[in-house]
């Protein structure tokens, strides 16, 4: 069969016509840390607080390594998990950072303890932490019937409940770099010095 006259030309513009393939666009970011929950207790001596950190690290790459920074090496880590197996941790530029080639949405868990200092009656920690776009913290101060006033640095909302003789605090933060947090024992007007 011979094509008809004009089929090559018909053809060529019909190819010249069609609209580019999509290719996929290639993410702006490598990963974002969607939220974290970090949940602390003060030992019982006050020198100290344990804290499990809960993130969730949604990766947006295709393909390829990437590498999160999660936690300060100002903190001493005690385990790192990831989707409840050891996470690839290593250190890097002051941080202990995951290093991974899993897609999707994964779950981070963290264990470290932090130090809390003691000065004029107010205790008080403080350390960096990766801005996620949602924070959560909870501290429980042990052997605290008394109450106590928290300051939590640029939480939008703090509460604190007693428990049996545990005092538990909570507080949402703003995606910020850094957690602060403080509390001393609020003293009743007219109790004795």
């Amino acid at each position: 069969l011979t094509p008809l006259p004009g089929c090559e030309d018909h053809k060529k513009l019909y190819e010249a016509g069609k609209a580019p393939e999509d290719k996929p666009e290639v993410a702006p970011q490598s990963y974002s840390l969607n939220r974290a929950a970090y949940e602390g207790r003060v030992s019982a001596d006050g020198e100290s607080a344990t804290f499990t950190a809960k993130m969730q690290v949604q990766v947006h790459k295709d393909k390829g390594w990437i590498v999160v920074p999660l936690l300060p090496t100002s903190v001493a880590l005690k385990s790192a998990k990831l989707g409840g197996a050891d996470a690839p941790i290593f250190l890097q530029n002051g941080w202990y950072t995951l290093i991974t080639d899993k897609k999707g949405v994964l779950a981070v868990e963290l264990t470290f303890a932090t130090q809390v200092f003691e000065a004029d009656g107010t205790s008080s920690m403080s350390f960096p932490m990766a801005p996620s776009a949602g924070t959560e913290v909870s501290l429980e101060v042990p052997n605290a019937k008394d109450d106590l006033e928290f300051k939590v640095g640029q939480a939008k909302m703090v509460k604190d409940e007693l428990r049996g003789d545990v005092r538990r605090m909570e507080a949402l933060l703003p995606a910020t770099s850094g957690l602060s947090i403080s509390y001393t024992r609020e003293i009743t007007p007219g109790a004795a010095a």
